[in-house]
């Protein structure tokens, strides 16, 4: 899921980009001024990319703790804890 929001922020950032510098071009963006829309548009991209390169489906690694028999002498398993 972060993933498709970091692609979709990104996306977005860029896009704004393109759009401010070709500003003049749309009457609407006329009055906001330029170095704001680039300052946003930066960091829209570098939020996406925070959600890109942020990996929240990491593998944690697991201890694996042995299970003793009921005499606490021999080891008969291990079980996997986060």
């Amino acid at each position: 899921m972060k993933k498709i929001l970091g692609y979709i922020l990104s996306l977005t950032g860029i896009a704004l980009l393109l759009v401010g510098l070709n500003q003049s071009k749309i009457k609407i963006l006329e009055s906001i001024s330029n170095p704001l829309i680039k300052i946003t548009s930066i960091i829209l991209i570098l939020i996406g990319l925070f959600f890109l390169l942020s990996n929240s489906e990491k593998k944690s690694k697991l201890k694996e703790i042995p299970i003793y028999d009921k005499k606490g002498k021999r080891i008969i398993g291990y079980r996997r804890t986060k």
